[in-house]
């Protein structure tokens, strides 16, 4: 990395921060920069293979089975993911290796119950229930079931390996192993003949998940020290329970408010259109960037420093943090005003209709970027409760405007219908936090 660019790094992040934080933040960013700066390399390719290769019909329902699978991913996790960042972090500051194993077994048997249901529950949904854009799907998301089981225990195993500070190993399975075994996939079928069948393309990614699942598995296993103990189990199962329940819900909520347009394109207009929305989603998300390398680094900060009372620390790390996070994503909205028609005809001439739909999320996001990764962080202080009314509402309001907006404006009507409830949330708590904890959450703080 250029000196330069690492000195601007130092001197935003060591705004009253200590060297030892500060260490870990930068240390962390730019290890989760380098894993998901490659992630978008892999996933771009893999994404663009399908579209090129399988046709515009095979990624539309490729787009539309997988973007259902996310949601079910998510509810199969059972908030493994926010409840391990949260409370591994302090089980390990206290020297608590009994509850860290302990935490981490319950888990990841939670989520074996909760996976096993969401396929029985999601199988019956739609092949009983005639659901525009589930129904008239049916084939390939029965095939896709037991993606739901692999996908949701990678969550456990890489939470579990960021709340030992272990942030990069915590990312790679998702990021990284999986675009990985989902290419050699794609490129297996294709030597097969099988280029033109949509159900090869949901096998490979079957495939991609097993393979994740395995690693992070596999890591888990290799810094077992971490939580080595000889004393039973101690399970906390109605705090525990309390709280998976409460992040499934917020989980929830959040995949669905930022999944919502996306689903109800699929619902409201054909196949084609679902792929073209996704690819102009995918690209908008690399706006998403700039909060997923510098907030899943700094993540079990905002839980360690909000338990010790250390309100100043906690400030200028978040304010230290949504500055840069601004900053990248103004970088990436201007590259999208600019080259956004050129990359989106890498998927092929058809897709630069999503051209306008890319700038108005991606416009979206900078806006939101204002104010930081304040969702995570009321999560991480015990305010879930309220972040998930104000999902409520957001959904509510969201749902509405794509109702009204797709059947008029098509694909310019999901975005910008997605983007005024992304933005309305991201307000919403930002006046929350600051009444119940006096944080500032904006670049101002």
């Amino acid at each position: 990395m250029p000196q330069s660019i690492r000195q601007i790094i130092h001197s935003v992040f060591g705004k009253g921060l200590d060297e030892k934080t500060r260490k870990f933040a930068i240390s962390g960013s730019l290890g989760n920069g380098g894993v998901q700066l490659l992630s978008m390399v892999l996933v771009l390719a893999t994404q663009i293979l399908i579209a090129r290769i399988g046709g515009e019909e095979a990624y539309g329902i490729y787009s539309q089975v997988f973007n259902w699978m996310a949601v079910l991913f998510l509810i199969a996790a059972f908030g493994s993911d926010l409840l391990l960042v949260k409370q591994i972090p302090i089980y390990k500051k206290d020297g608590d290796t009994t509850k860290m194993r302990s935490l981490w077994w319950w888990s990841n048997k939670r989520v074996l119950y909760s996976s096993l249901l969401a396929m029985v529950v999601f199988f019956m949904l739609v092949n009983y229930l005639n659901i525009p854009g589930l129904y008239n799907n049916a084939h390939y998301f029965n095939i896709s079931l037991v993606a739901i089981l692999l996908g949701a225990f990678i969550v456990p195993q890489q939470a579990f390996l960021r709340g030992i500070k272990k942030v990069v190993l915590g990312s790679t399975a998702d990021k990284i192993i999986k675009p990985v075994g989902l290419l050699f996939g794609i490129l297996f079928f294709y030597f097969l003949g099988k280029k033109d069948e949509p159900e090869s393309y949901i096998y490979a990614n079957i495939f991609a998940l097993g393979l994740a699942m395995l690693y992070s598995f596999f890591w888990v296993f290799k810094n077992r020290s971490s939580m080595s103990s000889k004393e039973p189990l101690e399970i906390e199962n109605k705090e525990w329970l309390s709280r998976s329940f409460q992040f499934t819900l917020t989980g929830l909520l959040f995949m669905l408010s930022i999944r919502l347009d996306v689903l109800l394109v699929g619902s409201l207009m054909n196949n084609e259109n679902v792929g073209f929305y996704n690819v102009a989603l995918k690209y908008a998300d690399l706006a998403n960037v700039p909060f997923f390398i510098i907030s899943h680094s700094i993540a079990p900060l905002f839980s360690e420093f909000y338990a010790g009372n250390k309100m100043k620390k906690l400030q200028a790390l978040f304010s230290n943090s949504t500055r840069i996070i601004f900053l990248l994503s103004l970088l990436i909205f201007v590259f999208f005003f600019l080259f956004g028609k050129i990359i989106l005809g890498f998927f092929g001439d058809s897709f630069v209709v999503g051209y306008y739909p890319l700038l108005i999320i991606s416009f979206g996001k900078l806006l939101s970027a204002f104010i930081g990764p304040i969702g995570l962080l009321m999560v991480l202080t015990g305010h879930e409760k309220k972040v998930n009314l104000v999902m409520v509402f957001q959904i509510i309001l969201t749902s509405i405007l794509l109702f009204l907006l797709i059947p008029a404006w098509g694909l310019l009507g999901a975005a910008v219908g997605a983007s005024i409830g992304f933005l309305f949330f991201k307000i919403s708590l930002y006046f929350l936090l600051k009444k119940e904890t006096g944080l500032n959450a904006s670049i101002f703080g």
